[in-house]
């Protein structure tokens, strides 16, 4: 038997268009959200959390939607525990949890909620618990069909935030040994970031389609890997110094050097709290390559001149300079002090991306 869980206001949206269309029966389906949209839901449709004193949903608060469902499952609400004593793992029960990804309810509720079924039935006789299957669906895809509050595009990397929150390794083999001493739950999960529009009429029946799809056909369109990388570091081997005017030609060299399986870190994206000055040190300490990107606007930043020194300094423990030129300025003082004995790489004739793939090259070698 498969059972579904809808979590957040598009979770429930989609598990209710999903259970209408495929005839899924009520007590197989469990709507949990903090909004009001779903108290016009009866029991004909299935189980109903509705938490009280919320009227128009957590938005881009997912603490909230972590601390209902705690709620749920410590309070021992009973439509919830009478919901998850259906499960049976020993007659290949599994659980199906649909939601979007970003940052409201289901992003909040969805690793309680795994983690809490996976303790739930861990035991001597199926040690490996629940066959469980998240389904995330990416904002891109949610805001059309459920429009969300316009501040949510201020908020950074909801997405890779919200997958990262799981706290366990995946990809895990399932011996033995780690079943015997572990509840750690196994679970497939897929973020989906586009739906095929071309091949149906709506995009809610674009969304079934993922719904229906198999584990297999799920992992093809599977995007999870490519927001995990967006996500926040401390150090990378490649360390980038440059001017916030400049960042454009940052983020071209962060995707060339993804496509060659290189990370990178720089100010922009990885600072996000505490200390800004020991962000920077940490991130240079732990770099092998500095890419300063030389300009008219770098040659008057503070920032980069500090940054300069820092990884000059450490040129004797195998710290590799790298000026990239981008426009024709001539260096100040400062820059030639530090730089005239450093190869450059210049990214001054068009196109730039072609320059930059040089650039790419040169910082390869340094890693093969």
């Amino acid at each position: 038997m498969i059972y579904y869980f809808g979590l957040g206001g598009f979770g429930c949206k989609t598990l209710h268009m999903l259970a209408h269309a495929m005839q899924i029966a009520p007590e197989q389906c469990y709507y949990m959200d903090a909004s009001y949209d779903i108290r016009s839901y009866s029991e004909a449709d299935g189980h109903i959390f509705a938490a009280p004193n919320i009227n128009h949903g957590t938005s881009a608060t997912p603490a909230i939607g972590r601390s209902l469902l705690w709620s749920a499952m410590v309070n021992g609400q009973e439509h919830f525990n009478s919901f998850i004593s259906k499960f049976h793992p020993d007659e290949q029960d599994s659980v199906i949890y649909i939601l979007s990804s970003c940052g409201g309810f289901g992003s909040g509720a969805v690793w309680e909620m795994v983690n809490f079924a996976a303790a739930r039935f861990w035991n001597e006789h199926h040690r490996n618990g629940l066959q469980q299957r998240i389904i995330a669906f990416h904002e891109k895809i949610v805001c059309p069909f459920s429009p969300l509050p316009k501040y949510l595009g201020f908020l950074p990397n909801n997405t890779a935030l919200m997958i990262s929150q799981a706290g366990i390794n995946t990809e895990l083999p399932k011996t033995e040994q780690l079943s015997a001493l572990s509840w750690l739950p196994y679970y497939s999960f897929y973020l989906i970031d586009r739906v095929d529009l071309d091949r149906f009429a709506t995009r809610e029946e674009a969304i079934l389609d993922v719904l229906t799809a198999s584990e297999q056909e799920l992992s093809k369109r599977n995007a999870k890997q490519k927001y995990l990388k967006k996500l926040p570091r401390k150090t990378a081997p490649v360390f980038i110094s440059y001017s916030s005017a400049d960042l454009p030609v940052v983020e071209g060299i962060e995707q060339a050097l993804s496509e060659r399986g290189l990370s990178c870190w720089y100010a922009k994206r990885d600072i996000r709290t505490g200390s800004y000055p020991s962000a920077i040190l940490q991130a240079i300490r732990g770099a092998k390559v500095c890419i300063i990107v030389v300009s008219e606007n770098s040659l008057n930043s503070d920032h980069v001149k500090n940054e300069i020194d820092i990884a000059f300094s450490l040129q004797k423990q195998g710290m590799l300079l790298i000026p990239f030129l981008i426009d024709d300025s001539e260096l100040n003082d400062e820059f030639r002090y530090y730089l005239c004995r450093q190869q450059f790489t210049f990214g001054t004739v068009p196109p730039l991306a072609a320059r930059i793939a040089d650039l790419i090259d040169r910082v390869a070698e340094t890693f093969e």
